[in-house]
């Protein structure tokens, strides 16, 4: 599994598979936050998302939940994370929930397309 920098694990995700598809934090601008600041943003390629979830597959049985790493994947299309999630489903069938961090700015934006 490929990882950049720190992983941060949300106490409510002890038990998800950990699943980078981005680096860094597409703001990276809080002052008070320091979790990413040296680590540029960028997005990884399905190449490597998917050879991390063969590669997770291989090790784990069952695997339930799936937690999208870094600092804002939401940021990705609408797109691009469906087609994450398929390749999930297409290798992980028995997962049963995706969730990953997201800023409000960005859960704004989904919001005002929807009206």
């Amino acid at each position: 599994m490929k990882y950049t920098g720190t992983t941060y694990r949300p106490p409510f995700e002890a038990n998800s598979l950990l699943l980078q598809v981005t680096t860094g934090c597409s703001h990276n601008k809080c002052t008070f936050c320091t979790m990413y600041r040296n680590i540029p943003f960028e997005v990884e390629s399905m190449e490597q998302i998917e050879a991390d979830l063969r590669e997770a597959r291989g090790r784990r049985k069952r695997i339930k939940k799936v937690f999208l790493e870094n600092g804002d994947p939401f940021v990705l299309s609408g797109d691009k994370l469906k087609q994450i999630a398929e390749k999930i489903e297409e290798i992980i069938p028995e997962v049963e929930n995706i969730s990953m961090f997201a800023t409000i700015k960005h859960m704004s934006l989904i919001k005002r397309m929807m009206n």
